[in-house]
């Protein structure tokens, strides 16, 4: 009993301390935390940031560093989603049964995204007979975030288009894009088709899968998934060490090429009229908040995080005819430094776009 009360008392100064440390570093501006860790890290190459202006950098580190994207990698399906909209391979009203998308659905690994959209839908009358449209999916994959829904939007698409946007946007680093949801169910799948019974041995041999294996392996998942959900039998392993794997096999690409779509997408000379019409109605539902709309024309924006992985892709033009695109990728993460960069990166987006003279100072003073 003592040694229960002992270990309790433990997590609990843990916990405490963490927020001690979190709420010291609140007391500096918040957008330092972001500038401090790239200083720091950014020899290690794990961590990448680029801010444009006008067609100028005005923050750049590491921006050639292909790093693991998390969600900002929706960007891309959104766009290949768009395109077949606007080119009518895809109906955007046609509806979509909330029983294909629970295939995908896995819970507790997604922050309630998938529930929340849910939700809204109800809220706001979006659904008919459990079902919605196909444009509300998509939206549903920008706005919350849900996972089910970017695998369900990765089958309809395909692969072949994925890749093929990647290649018409000319992105140089870009990985392809494969069903991430699936993914998470490769260490359950290799023990299960091994007979693996030591952990450690999975563990190495999920190390040294090559990176195409290992999408290969997705796809394999995927099509079982897609007929049986996660009644499909294979086992979820979700320990820590299977979750840094995740995150390190996740899709990944460089700042550079982001930076390449957000001045595409701010820009909006790119896409015909068609498909840059779903493309503001997917990308930029932050122009719904009355804040936003007194200050700029457009925005869009797309971040993502995972257990050691946070991202952050932003594109705006504000009403003085300023544009810009701005990128933050980081790896490799701990819990609390996560915390404090999450914390930070509102105020250090903002400063981006309003007061760019001060990251210009910092960057200077570092120099």
């Amino acid at each position: 009993m003592m040694l229960v009360i002992i270990a309790v008392l433990a997590i609990v100064l843990v916990i405490l301390l963490c927020i001690y440390l979190l709420n010291r570093s609140a007391k500096k501006a918040d957008y330092q935390a972001i500038l401090t860790y790239i200083e720091e890290n950014k020899e290690k190459g794990s961590c990448a940031i680029g801010v444009r202006k006008n067609g100028q950098l005005i923050l750049a580190e590491n921006l050639q560093a292909v790093l693991p994207l998390a969600s900002t990698s929706k960007i891309i399906i959104a766009i290949a989603f768009a395109k077949q909209c606007g080119s009518g391979i895809l109906n955007s009203g046609q509806f979509v049964s909330l029983g294909e998308l629970h295939n995908y659905y896995i819970p507790k690994t997604d922050g309630n995204a998938h529930s929340d959209w849910l939700t809204y839908l109800a809220e706001e009358g979006l659904l008919k007979d459990n079902q919605t449209t196909l444009l509300e999916v998509a939206k549903g994959m920008m706005m919350f975030s849900s996972n089910a829904n970017s695998e369900y939007l990765i089958d309809l698409v395909g692969a072949d288009s994925l890749q093929k946007t990647i290649e018409e946007l000319g992105l140089k680093t870009h990985e392809p894009i494969f069903p991430f949801v699936s993914s998470l169910y490769i260490p359950g799948y290799m023990k299960q088709q091994q007979g693996m019974r030591e952990k450690k041995t999975l563990v190495k041999e999920l190390k040294g899968l090559s990176r195409e294996d290992y999408r290969k392996l997705a796809w394999e998942i995927h099509t079982l998934l897609k007929q049986k959900g996660p009644d499909m039998g294979v086992p979820l392993l979700l320990d820590q060490v299977f979750q840094e794997i995740w995150s390190k096999q996740f899709i990944s690409a460089s700042a550079e090429d982001y930076l390449t779509v957000l001045r595409m997408l701010n820009e909006k000379t790119m896409f015909s009229l068609e498909i840059q019409h779903y493309l503001d109605e997917v990308l930029e539902d932050v122009m719904k908040d009355p804040g936003n709309q007194v200050n700029l024309i457009h925005s869009g924006c797309k971040g993502g995080s995972t257990s050691t992985v946070l991202t952050n892709a932003v594109y705006a033009k504000d009403k003085k005819g300023n544009m810009t695109e701005i990128v933050f990728m980081a790896s490799e993460l701990d819990p609390l430094t996560s915390l404090k960069l999450q914390h930070g990166l509102n105020d250090f987006v903002l400063q981006a776009l309003y007061n760019e003279k001060i990251l210009r100072c910092e960057q200077t003073n570092k120099r």
